[in-house]
């Protein structure tokens, strides 16, 4: 098996004097790509409901997740077409231009309180075009990472990338916040912000042509009908895989029913929703700093084992909520905030620790495929369950104290994510051989 190439201390040094604005760029560029859409899950939620949607409806947007890991395997051609990762970028980007704008006209017309049925189908619609521009951008974002770093580099590049991003996240979730809870127009409020979002794209797209570009190392996923360009057999390739779906499944159920239970049950308004995000990413931001450091010196596997099994297990906090009120509930975002970047910096990392570099984004996009499978699966049964609970109003008593449909979505989520440690484990240190040298 070919080894990765390391560069000495001095060559390592002269990457990181090159690259060292790229990353502030990038980091602004994934804020505005990425940020304000990640700020406004309470937006969205809100919008559904005022357009008539119910659990099934939330369960459908959450699993856009899921699908668009699905659809992050439209990177490969995108990059093939393109051979360039910044011009790859540059078009998903003027996707998520185009969802935000149909986000913005939607709102607007579900104004009107006519056809709020078409209304509520087109914003889902917006929504999934937000969120399938968001995860190509990623897969090319990652591609084009690994295409400019050895490994030793990544965390030192990833840390102050995703940081910037964080802090930028933390003040447009105050202002967002402050904005829908306060203007008193929620069509006008939820319009302008859309707005902004799809302009953000634009000037992402003007901060990546800034950035080093490099020919991506492509490979087609099939050829002839066959899959081709990958070591489909290779051990370590499926403890990822296994990994990534029980967290990501655990994680998403969980993820979509937790806003709309801060809603219904504790009477959150946007502002405070996303106060906790900010209360979360203050955190990420000391690990971000912390773990990328640690990373390119201990490698990601057992960090990211350690974390996920810790926010997995916090997970399990929710239940203690009909008890503690919203003490729990500050406990898990406390936590949580050990995750968000500093979690995808770890699996991203680790993804590039141990694929190998030709054909990077052919693997890639075939675990997208296959998370996104699972994921819309996982999401939509848990909706379609949500929903039957919803319709007989379903709810229980331990101890005097009673719990909803929502308390078992989160168990249920809470199992599967701490699990994903297990593969993470048997994965040991194990590599993707590259085909070629097999």
């Amino acid at each position: 098996m070919s080894e990765k190439y390391m560069p000495s201390p001095d060559e390592s040094a002269e990457i990181k004097k090159n690259l060292n604005a790229s990353r502030y760029r990038m980091g602004f560029a994934q804020l505005f790509f990425s940020g304000e859409e990640s700020t406004l899950g309470g937006l969205k939620v809100m919008m559904i409901k005022m357009l008539g949607g119910n659990d099934m409806h939330l369960a459908i947007s959450g699993s856009f997740g899921g699908l668009v890991h699905f659809l992050q395997a439209l990177s490969v051609p995108l990059l093939q077409i393109f051979k360039s990762n910044k011009k790859a970028m540059a078009a998903a980007l003027a996707i998520g231009a185009g969802g935000g704008t149909l986000l913005a006209l939607t709102v607007l017309g579900g104004a009107t309180g006519r056809m709020t049925g078409f209304f509520l189908w087109t914003f889902i619609i917006g929504i999934f075009i937000m969120a399938t521009a968001t995860g190509i951008q990623t897969a090319v974002e990652n591609n084009w990472i690994g295409d400019l770093l050895p490994v030793n580099c990544l965390g030192w590049f990833s840390s102050v990338k995703s940081i910037i991003s964080l802090v930028g996240m933390s003040v447009f979730a105050a202002m967002f916040g402050f904005i829908v809870d306060n203007f008193g127009n929620l069509t006008a409020a939820g319009v302008g912000i859309f707005v902004i979002v799809a302009l953000s794209h634009v000037l992402a797209i003007t901060l990546i042509w800034q950035i080093p570009d490099r020919e991506p190392k492509i490979k087609p996923l099939f050829r002839k009908g066959k899959l081709t360009g990958m070591n489909i057999k290779s051990p370590a390739l499926w403890f990822y895989i296994a990994f990534y779906l029980l967290w990501t499944g655990g994680r998403s159920l969980f993820n979509t029913f937790v806003t709309i239970f801060l809603i219904t049950e504790f009477k959150f308004g946007l502002l405070k929703i996303n106060g906790l995000l900010i209360m979360g990413q203050v955190i990420s931001c000391f690990m971000l700093w912390i773990l990328g450091k640690v990373s390119d010196k201990k490698g990601n596997r057992k960090l990211l084992a350690l974390l996920s099994f810790i926010v997995g297990m916090s997970m399990f906090l929710y239940l203690l909520t009909p008890f503690l009120g919203l003490i729990p509930v500050f406990a898990v975002y406390i936590i949580s905030g050990m995750a968000g970047l500093t979690h995808g910096m770890l699996v991203v990392n680790y993804s590039l620790e141990i694929i190998p570099e030709v054909g990077r984004a052919t693997y890639n996009s075939f675990i997208r495929v296959v998370l996104g499978i699972w994921t819309i699966v996982v999401i939509n049964i848990g909706g379609v369950c949500a929903r039957m609970l919803e319709k007989s109003n379903f709810s229980f008593e331990i101890f005097g104290k009673s719990y909803s449909r929502y308390h078992i979505m989160f168990a249920i989520g809470a199992l599967m994510a701490t699990s994903c440690v297990i593969p993470l484990l048997l994965a040991g240190n194990r590599k993707i051989e590259n085909i070629e040298d097999k």
